[in-house]
């Protein structure tokens, strides 16, 4: 019998934060306090500290809810700790760890989509005038509101259509299915990410075509299947069903701010040999550590940080 999903995203996030610590996951993130300094100082170079100074102007408008999701996960992630048997004390001191451990992995998995896209935009200089244009058209318009990374349709194409040539495969720990089927302990397993090269679902599949997911939006019944957020079947970057990443809608608007910052006030090109293939530790494609990009700064046709920000979040 299939469980049905959780009655509301509070209720989601404590059954998340009870599950993970019960299995042992959430003490088991926060086992070296030395090893986690040392990812979460490696993770935040110097071109993530860059972005969070570029972008300190106009992140506020993505700020809505995120301090009552934050209470909500504190509260519940405390509790569950202590009732594993930690006194007060040391369950805050493993929350602080575990915060500063998977804030590391969210900001390496921001910067792995942001450089993952200039790579492949940096071999495609229309491609970055295209979005220019979109980018100077929607924000001068409207100015720093959630309704404008929803008109940024192209940008939200070519961050799509990067995360598709680097499909996620991510090895799971052992449960039983709700059909009875158990996967063993200590059993790598796989999603299957062949549809991503299908040339039934995706012509050229081989090739990075920028604007495949924005004709894809125009096609009858197309505009809310191709999104950088819609989780499918056949699109599984952010997970499938209501396990599908709570946070994805966050993570896309983040990703557009940056680029808008990137590409308005830098020029890109790839460095002489560069290409656009990932490297792969094991059967997982991550960003080529070989891959170097040319950027120079330039004036951008408008200022973003004077534009208007919509505090309310609309």
């Amino acid at each position: 019998m299939e469980r049905a999903p959780p009655a509301s995203k509070h209720e989601d996030i404590a059954a998340i934060v009870a599950i993970l610590t019960k299995e042992g996951i959430i003490s088991l993130l926060a086992y070296d306090h030395t090893t986690i300094g040392k990812v979460t100082e490696a993770l935040r170079s110097a071109f993530v500290t860059t972005l969070e100074f570029m972008l300190v102007t106009s992140i506020s408008v993505l700020g809505d809810n995120v301090a009552e999701i934050c209470q909500v996960v504190e509260s519940a992630t405390l509790t569950a700790l202590e009732g594993s048997g930690l006194g007060r004390s040391e369950a805050h001191s493993v929350w602080a760890e575990n915060v500063e451990m998977l804030n590391g992995f969210i900001m390496q998995i921001l910067e792995m989509m942001v450089s993952q896209t200039l790579l492949h935009l940096a071999h495609s200089p229309e491609g970055v005038e295209e979005l220019r244009r979109e980018i100077i058209q929607v924000l001068s318009a409207d100015g720093w509101k959630k309704a404008s990374f929803q008109k940024l349709k192209l940008v939200d194409s070519a961050v799509k259509e990067a995360q598709r040539l680097k499909p996620i495969l991510e090895p799971r720990e052992y449960v039983t299915l709700s059909n009875g089927l158990t996967i063993p302990k200590s059993q790598l397993t796989a999603v299957d990410t062949a549809f991503y090269q299908d040339p039934s679902l995706f012509s050229e599949p081989e090739k990075f075509h920028m604007r495949r997911f924005y004709e894809m939006r125009q096609q009858p019944g197309g505009e809310h299947k191709s999104q950088l957020v819609t989780v499918s079947p056949t699109d599984m970057a952010f997970g499938y069903g209501y396990r599908g990443c709570p946070g994805r809608f966050f993570a896309s608007n983040e990703v557009k701010l940056a680029l808008c910052h990137l590409l308005l006030e830098y020029d890109w090109g790839p460095a002489l040999g560069t290409t656009t293939e990932p490297a792969h530790v094991g059967n997982n494609p991550m960003i080529n550590p070989k891959a170097e990009l040319l950027y120079k700064r330039c004036t951008p046709e408008i200022d973003l940080d004077r534009l208007i920000v919509d505090d309310a979040g609309n």
